[in-house]
C-alpha cells in the first residue's frame, strides 16, 4: 500500500519495519509494477543506512524471485547499476576503515 501511495517517508517506515525473516515473503508478493520504483528507493537508501546486511537481503530476494522479469525491463540496467554501485560503496567504505 505504501508503494501505491508513493510517499517516500511512508515507504521507508514500512521498509524498516519488515523483519529480515519476512523479506522473502514480502518480495515474493510484491506486485511487478512496483519493482522499478522499489529498486530506485533501495538504491537511494543503500548508502545512507547503517543496515547493510538488511539491504543486501532485499537485493538477494528481489533478484532471486523477480530476476527474470527485471531482466526483461529495458530501464532496469540503469536501476540495477545504481543499486550495484550503492551496494559496492556501502560495502567498501567499512572495509577500508578496518584495513
Amino acid at each position: 500500500m505504501s508503494m501505491r501511495l508513493n510517499e517516500e517517508p511512508l515507504i521507508a517506515e514500512v521498509f524498516r519495519s519488515i523483519p529480515p525473516i519476512e523479506i522473502q515473503l514480502v518480495v515474493r508478493e510484491m506486485p511487478v509494477p512496483y519493482m522499478q520504483r522499489f529498486l530506485r528507493f533501495l538504491a537511494k537508501h543503500f548508502e545512507s543506512s547503517p543496515h547493510l546486511e538488511y539491504h543486501l537481503l532485499w537485493c538477494l530476494h528481489l533478484f532471486n524471485n523477480h530476476g527474470r522479469f527485471l531482466e526483461k525491463l529495458s530501464i532496469v540496467p540503469t536501476e540495477l547499476a545504481s543499486v550495484a554501485k550503492e551496494s559496492y560503496l556501502a560495502v567498501s567504505e567499512p572495509q577500508q576503515s578496518v584495513s
